[in-house]
């Protein structure tokens, strides 16, 4: 994909966080096409695609929750982002890794969705 392709997509950047405020996931939100939502996975340093997490933000929002931030914060998170334990959680990461991928430079250099909501 070239950076004149990223230009005509865009994407926005969520903190998805717990009720104790948690941080959980980095997620970007594809503003084309499919609308996909994708999770930063710190064990394999790549973003997947996050069906339950997609599926939870076009749904209720009761389990987690999505704050809206900037694609420079969103990079400053990356570091805080917590892994998932591969012993407890195996399957998820096995899930994760079944997913679609995006590259950094399609999460970062993209487009910024500019609204915020």
């Amino acid at each position: 994909m070239t950076f004149t392709n990223r230009q005509k997509h865009s994407y926005a950047h969520y903190e998805v966080h717990d009720d104790q405020h948690r941080l959980l996931w980095i997620g970007v939100l594809e503003t084309f096409g499919e609308h996909r939502f994708f999770a930063y996975v710190p064990n394999t340093d790549d973003w997947r695609r996050h069906i339950d997490l997609e599926q939870e933000f076009y749904g209720t929002n009761e389990l987690v929750h999505f704050n809206k931030i900037s694609r420079v914060a969103a990079a400053n998170l990356l570091v805080d982002a917590p892994r998932i334990d591969e012993s407890e959680g195996r399957w998820i990461l096995s899930d994760l890794l079944s997913q679609e991928s995006l590259n950094f430079g399609d999460v970062f250099f993209a487009r910024e969705e500019s609204s915020v909501g």
